[in-house]
């Protein structure tokens, strides 16, 4: 079965068949490596656009390339860009440009404005990437266990062993 073993996902968008790999670090280097460009690109487009003086134009610029350096594929930021058809077509994209090179991020905008091609490339996505984050992912488990949390009144083991040892 195909996602199983981590590799590619046959997906059918728009009457064509893709591809769909599983993303390797180099891919969300690339991922992160877009939305940062994406936050640099919507201040510039901004202070290009507007009547300001070169300073505060300068200041903005600096802030965005400032700000865009922590960004990543798991910021707040980084999600609500690629929760965009644009991201969401890079996204796809950067999965599918492996097996299908003649794709181009601009085509995948087209075919994922049609709900049901966006619903089959978020399955894709899952099943694709499931290996990557651990099978656990695929049987509905968080991947990190929950873990218990003293209350302020407990004391760990250590705690106690200080006192006993520093009341003598």
């Amino acid at each position: 079965m195909p996602g199983e073993t981590g590799g590619p996902i046959p997906i059918r968008l728009g009457g064509r068949e893709f591809l769909f790999s599983p993303l390797t670090d180099k891919d969300y280097d690339t991922v992160n490596e877009y939305i940062r460009s994406a936050i640099i690109k919507t201040a510039s487009d901004y202070v290009f656009s507007v009547e300001m003086d070169d300073r505060l134009r300068s200041t903005i610029i600096t802030n965005a390339v400032t700000s865009a350096a922590g960004e990543s594929f798991i910021t707040p930021p980084g999600m609500r860009i690629l929760g965009t058809i644009d991201g969401m077509a890079f996204l796809t994209w950067v999965s599918i440009r492996k097996e299908n090179p003649e794709i181009t991020p601009l085509e995948l905008s087209r075919l994922l404005s049609d709900p049901s091609n966006l619903a089959q490339v978020n399955i894709a996505f899952e099943r694709a990437n499931a290996i990557t984050v651990g099978m656990i992912a695929k049987k509905g488990k968080s991947p990190r266990p929950n873990r218990k949390r003293r209350t302020p009144k407990k004391q760990s083991s250590a705690q106690k062993r200080r006192k006993i040892y520093t009341k003598r």
